[in-house]
């Protein structure tokens, strides 16, 4: 099946499969990425079309591919949460503290198969993480930088999920919140490509012999490991 990809502000990376026996625009999730399988002579604006109009479902399928219980350690950048059941909750989740991780408690009994705890419990992964980013992440991008000997003009942490890191043409580089749920070598591929957008703001070969320097000839591998990673949140 031939396959090719098409990027998409909200759903991220779209990879698409031409089927010669398909009959309609098919959309799941696959490795933490949206997988279309489409009718031969399917239009780009066709596509394009189906993303919009059913970006919201196809969205929603996502929360199959997350699972959590309790008892769970999720590991986060320079720290890990932990899910926790207590009685008594006020129907929502708390956040506390364990010196430098976080604990989450959930209402005891929660349904963690329903779409609903899902959804709860990834966006609340999301606040709390979201909220450690700029103390935790921007340093060491700064860090990463410096050693490259390259400097943007400001840094940013973004609420966006799909979209890991983005470089503006005023040479500033916004990195996404989903950051914290990444190893620190899968961290520093987003930092050195939104690095290498400041000499290069494309993605030519000249960019990426650039970036795959950046990261000591591991651009490669890098990528191949982002693409299979199992992210512990809705994205």
């Amino acid at each position: 099946m031939p396959t090719y990809f098409y990027d998409d502000k909200h759903l991220g990376r779209v990879y698409i499969g031409v089927r010669r026996d398909a009959r309609r625009l098919i959309a799941r999730w696959k490795d933490g990425h949206v997988h279309v399988s489409v009718p031969a002579g399917t239009t780009a604006d066709a596509l394009k079309r189906f993303l919009t109009v059913n970006r919201e479902a196809i969205e929603r399928l996502n929360h199959t591919v997350v699972a959590y219980h309790c008892g769970q350690v999720i590991a986060c950048y320079k720290c890990k949460a932990t899910i926790a059941e207590q009685d008594r909750l006020p129907g929502r989740i708390i956040f506390g503290h364990d010196g430098d991780d976080v604990v989450l408690s959930v209402p005891r009994g929660i349904d963690y198969h329903s779409e609903s705890a899902t959804r709860s419990i990834s966006g609340a992964l999301q606040v709390v993480m979201g909220e450690r980013a700029p103390a935790l992440l921007l340093p060491h991008a700064g860090e990463v930088a410096a050693r490259l000997g390259v400097q943007p003009t400001g840094w940013q942490v973004g609420r966006g999920l799909r979209k890991l890191g983005h470089c503006t043409t005023q040479g500033v580089i916004q990195l996404s919140r989903a950051l914290m749920f990444l190893p620190e070598d899968l961290v520093d591929l987003t930092v050195c490509h939104e690095l290498a957008h400041l000499t290069h703001f494309d993605h030519s070969p000249a960019f990426h012999r650039l970036l795959d320097s950046y990261l000591g000839g591991r651009e490669a591998e890098l990528e191949a490991r982002l693409k299979n990673f199992k992210w512990p949140i809705l994205r």
